[in-house]
């Protein structure tokens, strides 16, 4: 239901029926992502990183966790936050290229071109036969 919800626009009742989900199947880490879509709809950030967070609690190694919560941090513009979320996720895989791309824009947005050279090179050099899906989204310029 909450993704139906979710098509239809009615975040409010999406993220009621995530929360129902939740209250019958705990630990499931497919519906906190869900719901965390459906937060970021309503701009409401900080809950987003808690789903994330439990997400985490769940499935410690998923670095695509680490990605998003950096994205979502950026989006909210607590840029520090933000390279720290990008940073922790190298040392969870190393080899995941969006991480250096986002960290790459942010040397870029913060005027760091050598720092950014640096990280743009090491996303060429990851992205090769890297399939990426929706949680690997990037920062784009603003």
């Amino acid at each position: 239901m909450g993704n139906t919800f979710f098509r239809l626009g009615k975040f409010e009742k999406s993220i009621e029926a995530f929360d129902n989900s939740l209250d019958l199947v705990q630990n499931n880490p497919a519906i906190y992502m869900n719901k965390t879509n459906t937060l970021i709809q309503t701009g409401n950030f900080a809950q987003a990183i808690t789903c994330l967070d439990k997400v985490l609690d769940i499935e410690p190694n998923n670095h695509k966790i680490y990605n998003y919560k950096g994205l979502i941090y950026y989006w909210s513009k607590d840029i520090k936050k933000a390279e720290k979320m990008f940073c922790d996720g190298i040392n969870t895989n190393n080899k995941f290229p969006m991480f250096y791309y986002n960290l790459g824009m942010i040397c870029f947005n913060n005027s760091n071109y050598l720092k950014m050279l640096s990280y743009i090179k090491k996303f060429i050099k990851y992205k090769k036969g890297y399939t990426y899906d929706f949680y690997d989204t990037k920062i784009l310029n603003d």
